[in-house]
């Protein structure tokens, strides 16, 4: 099966008016792989088959990675 596949940064969002001019929606109703920068600034939403990846800089060439289930709050 093929999926599209999108790509999210929410870094430079100030406000929940910003979010909403994204029309996200439309996007998270697809079947599809969307990567999210800064999900947090999704505020509180059910998104199912949300998996969370976090990446920590440890300095120099290392990083830690956390794979896992996620709700976005």
């Amino acid at each position: 099966m093929r999926l599209k596949a999108f790509h999210i940064d929410l870094y430079r969002l100030e406000t929940r008016e910003d979010l909403r001019s994204l029309d996200l929606e439309e996007i998270f109703a697809q079947p599809a792989v969307i990567l999210v920068e800064w999900a947090e600034k999704l505020g509180d939403r059910d998104l199912p088959g949300v998996v969370r990846v976090k990446i920590e800089d440890l300095g120099k060439d290392e990083r830690r990675i956390e794979i896992g289930p996620a709700k976005l709050t």
